[in-house]
């Protein structure tokens, strides 16, 4: 991974962002404090193998929501939608715009009192990418694949929201971080904001027209939004 950078500015952090993709595609994911990139379920303990346990769980919403229409047929689909509704699962939410990293890393720094928010950059090279969900089973996958999900879920879009899949080694005895994959850990970036420069970035957003109306576009985004705007 490369050397963490600090900006006080955002001018500054996007061209940092621009200078990294070298014109390739890249995905961004935001956090309030470095932890590591482990997707949900691994978080709480990442030697724990919860492979059969999530199978179980996919088992259980199909019978108990069997006269769901909304319910996705597929795994991967299942998956995402699952992950929407709070299920822990071994997707982590990534954005293709980095706007969006930026406004939740440090939404996510303001609610955890944290000195820095956190902005991670990750190359999409071939390599890492998985173009067909079909060709993988998502509970048997063998490294760390960047995923483009089916829009199942208004927020996906509005966010341009992206995953990494992460798989559980059992050679390592535990579920592979970002960073731990070999492919990924050459392409990955990780800068940092400092906090005195929190309430300006997030002005600057909303300038640019990223807050919670435009993030989670919903009722409740909104009056998150106009609360922040002319009340707060």
């Amino acid at each position: 991974m490369v050397t963490d950078l600090c900006f006080s500015s955002l001018t500054e952090l996007l061209a940092n962002i621009f200078a990294f993709s070298r014109g390739e595609d890249v995905i961004y994911r935001g956090q309030g404090k470095d932890y590591s990139l482990l997707p949900g379920i691994a978080r709480a303990n990442p030697v724990n193998d919860l492979t059969a346990k999530e199978l179980l769980v996919q088992q259980e919403i199909r019978r108990l929501m069997a006269s769901d229409q909304q319910i996705p047929d597929t795994d991967w689909g299942l998956t995402t939608y699952s992950q929407h509704y709070g299920m822990p699962t071994r997707l982590l939410d990534w954005s293709h715009n980095p706007l969006v990293a930026i406004w939740f890393a440090i939404q996510s720094a303001m609610r955890e009192k944290s000195p820095m928010a956190y902005v991670y950059l990750l190359r999409r090279i071939p390599a890492i990418v998985l173009p067909n969900l079909a060709s993988q089973k998502i509970h048997s996958i063998e490294q760390v694949w960047v995923i483009n999900p089916p829009f199942n879920n208004p927020r996906i879009a509005a966010q341009a929201g992206c995953f990494t899949a992460h798989p559980y080694s059992q050679r390592a005895n535990r579920y592979v971080a970002v960073a731990d994959d070999p492919a990924c850990a050459t392409v990955l970036m990780k800068t940092c904001i400092q906090s005195t420069s929190f309430d300006s970035f997030v002005r600057e957003l909303d300038i640019l027209g990223v807050n919670s109306n435009a993030i989670y576009a919903d009722f409740t985004g909104l009056c998150d939004y106009l609360k922040w705007k002319h009340l707060l």
